[in-house]
């Protein structure tokens, strides 16, 4: 079973290589070592939100599914 601070640490490592235009990272969760290639961002973008979604259920926090957006004149 994966810890939630295993998938924090995993996300966290996503976003890091995301942001440095990276498709290779590595895990380590105890004595496994994994190493994920991803095709392109948009693959990467579905691993960070599927992250995102299983932390929130760890946490027990539900998953935010709608956002609404509100605008005005400034007036």
């Amino acid at each position: 079973m994966t810890t939630p601070e295993d998938l924090q640490s995993q996300l966290t490592k996503l976003r890091k290589i995301r942001a440095e235009g990276a498709r290779v990272v590595e895990f380590r969760t105890g004595d496994t070592l994994r190493r994920v290639e991803f095709r392109d961002d948009a693959d990467l973008q579905r691993a960070i939100d599927d992250l995102e979604a299983r932390l929130a259920a760890a946490s027990g926090r539900p998953p935010v599914k709608t956002v609404y957006i509100t605008s005005g004149k400034g007036v």
